[in-house]
């Protein structure tokens, strides 16, 4: 209920009014909000590289109700990775696809999808795509899906509360099993290169284990992007799931407490 009222206020332009315009609301929303403009959320990610840290720039408000509404919505977000660029930040802009006409016209949304990752990908600037109301879930999955296909960089948010990580991790390894990408041998030689790494992070998890987290965190990288090389050409949905799944899979991988509740 409460993740509900947070999404209808997300999404609410008076609410959004309220927020920022009063100073007690603007102080306690601040560590969330960077800014009221473009200029003032680039300072506050060059503040943040200044320590050492990446900064990500979102525009505040889900939801357009017709066209025009996402054509401003894809102005902003490439003025955003424009700037970032022109400034030299380390920073990546996050796009909502309900901001982009997901649920207006789907062929709109993605021409609108494309046009922010051409521009973005030609300044060197990353884009992650936002995950929103969980009944936009399975639809944004699909977007990302075709986004990646033809830029890979792209990445997706995977949200803990939607408890959807274990069942793509699950659709994973059966995809992994049934794809024709990867001949008999390799999936073989794969398996125990899995088997290898799951057994060296249940030593560390226990406290036994030789390697430490980065450098486990180093080979599981190079597992997935050996992967990705062998089905990148003949299963690009395979492939694009990788992409999406990977910094999650890690996520569960990392955690004692979560790695240990995975049927392995």
């Amino acid at each position: 209920m409460v993740r509900g009222l947070l999404l209808w206020a997300a999404g609410n332009p008076k609410m959004e009014r309220t927020v920022t315009e009063n100073p007690i609301l603007g102080r306690a929303t601040h560590r969330f909000i960077a800014g009221q403009t473009l200029d003032e959320a680039l300072d506050a990610a060059a503040q943040l590289n200044a320590h050492g840290i990446g900064g990500i720039l979102d525009l505040l408000g889900e939801g357009v109700t017709d066209l025009d509404g996402a054509s401003k919505a894809v102005e902003q977000y490439i003025e955003a990775a424009e700037a970032i660029a022109e400034r030299g930040l380390d920073s990546t802009i996050s796009i909502k696809l309900s901001q982009l006409a997901q649920t207006v016209d789907r062929n709109a949304c993605v021409a609108n999808i494309n046009q922010i990752l051409d521009r973005a990908e030609a300044r060197g600037v990353g884009v992650e795509i936002d995950m929103e109301d969980s009944s936009l879930v399975p639809d944004t999955l699909e977007h990302f899906r075709e986004a990646a296909a033809r830029h890979p960089q792209v990445r997706v948010a995977i949200q803990a509360m939607l408890r959807r990580t274990p069942l793509d991790l699950d659709g994973l390894k059966q995809q992994l099993k049934d794809t024709k990408a990867i001949g008999v041998f390799s999936k073989l030689t794969l398996k125990n290169q899995m088997n290898d790494l799951l057994s060296a992070l249940r030593k560390f998890h226990q406290g036994k284990g030789k390697d430490t987290l980065v450098e486990l965190h180093r080979s599981y990288e190079l597992l997935v992007m050996k992967v990705l090389s062998l089905v990148q050409d003949d299963d690009k949905k395979l492939a694009s799931d990788i992409v999406s799944s990977r910094e999650a899979i890690w996520s569960i991988l990392a955690d004692p407490k979560k790695f240990a509740a995975l049927q392995l």
